[in-house]
This record gives structure tokens, sequence and C-alpha cells, in this order.
């Protein structure tokens, strides 16, 4: 058992590293790594982050090349909501906390790198189990306008174009206006580590462990399993990880 959690270790840094060596060339959402992908629809796919911030961080992107959520056709808005919805509820249940949310709506990048380097423009949501007050920071550069539903959204994005979308447990969801500044890359990644307290983790491109992501993915696995959720799909049985 010990080597094989191991040589479990060994296959996801390697899928780490390959995620981090991949971005700089091409479009990792395009064609994620299956071992990251714990659920799918048809539009949709729930996936690890390979960069957590705490056990439990999720992506949800869209198998479609969309530039951010807002450019999501509306009629497959409702599929995203309910994938959402399912990984919201099972975060809460497995992890005891509150979820917080956010999204780079082409505001800003991925990556720091320089001028010929490419920046990821593929819808990716970000799920975090955990309280983050990232309003405190954001209230004091960027005007928002609250809304209720993705197909708003849309509307919104059509009409002010780039954005930053947070939605915290007590205030709803918000859209920060973003056209027309300067948005240093991952702001709203550094925010979430600077609320954890952990601020060396916001730089993804030099983060050199997947031990919080094996974390929460076990956990998510053993809460699947014990209390089947009919959630994760086949994957459920296809990875058993190592206590």
């Amino acid at each position: 058992m010990l080597f094989f959690g191991f040589y479990l270790y060994g296959i996801f840094m390697t899928l780490h590293i390959d995620f981090q060596t991949n971005a700089r060339s091409s479009c990792v959402f395009c064609e994620p790594s299956a071992e990251l992908i714990l659920h799918e629809t048809t539009h949709f796919l729930l996936m690890l982050d390979p960069f957590a911030l705490t056990p439990g961080h999720l992506l949800i992107s869209s198998r479609a090349h969309y530039s951010c959520l807002g450019e999501v056709p509306v009629e497959l808005q409702g599929e995203a909501t309910e994938l959402r919805n399912l990984a919201v509820s099972c975060l809460h249940k497995v992890f005891d906390q509150p979820v917080t949310r956010y999204e780079h709506g082409r505001a800003g990048h991925c990556l720091l790198l320089d001028k010929s380097a490419r920046s990821c423009h593929h819808y990716h949501e970000h799920l975090i189990p955990k309280h983050l007050p990232l309003h405190e920071a954001l209230e004091t550069r960027f005007t928002y306008i609250s809304y209720q539903s993705e197909k708003e959204l849309c509307a919104l994005y059509e009409r002010y174009d780039e954005y930053l979308l947070v939605e915290e447990p007590d205030l709803g969801k918000r859209f920060y206006i973003a056209k027309g500044k300067i948005i240093e890359p991952h702001l709203l990644r550094t925010l979430s580590a600077c609320c954890l307290g952990y601020p060396e983790r916001q730089n993804w491109e030099n983060y050199d462990s997947c031990e919080l992501m094996l974390l929460g993915k076990q956990r998510l696995l053993t809460a699947a399993k014990e209390n089947p959720f009919h959630f994760f799909g086949p994957h459920v049985d296809e990875i058993t990880l190592c206590e």
C-alpha cells in the first residue's frame, strides 16, 4: 500500500508538471488530463485544481472553447448551474465549509510570462470550500453589479465585457466591471491565498506540490463511496487512493 501511495503521488506530480508546461504552449482546458476529471456532463467538466489552494479546490470548465462563462450560450447556462450546485453541495457536505466561487472573465491572465506568452482564456471557474472575503479588496478597486442567475451574467458580459466574478456565501453573486482596468495575473487566486493565510501559494506557476489536491480528492472520493452522491460517475471506481 505504501508503494502504491508513492506510485500514485508520482502519477499526479507528473500531471502537475505537465499542466504547468502545457499551459505555456496550448490550452490545457481543451484537452484536460483524464486523471483530474471528477465528473462530466454533456458540455462541462468538474475537475480537481492541480494547484489547489486548499483540499477540495475544484474547477468547472467547458468542453468547447468559450473564453469565459459570460460567453457560454444562454441555453447551456442551466447545465453549468446544475453541475455547480451539485459540486457546491458535495463540498459543503464533505468539508463542512461554505464555498467561495470566482472566475476571471477575460480580465487578467493566469500566466506571469513575457509578451510572447499565451493566456488561458478558456472558461474555468474555481470552487473553494472556505469563506473567503474577497470583496474587501475588490470593492476598493472595482464597481460591481449584483445579479441572480447566469443568464443575467451573459447580458452583463455583452454590455460591459471584461469582468471578475465572485460569489461569496453571504453576499451572493457579484459582477465586478474590469474593462479598461489593469488586472494583475491571477489576481483572485492571490487574494484567495492571502485570505487563507498562505500567500506563498498565490503563484501556481511556482507551485511544486500536489499534496493538497490529493488530500481533497481522497476525502471527496471516500465520501462519495461511503455516502453515494451519484455525483462522480464511473470515476469513483477508477482511482483508489491510499490513506
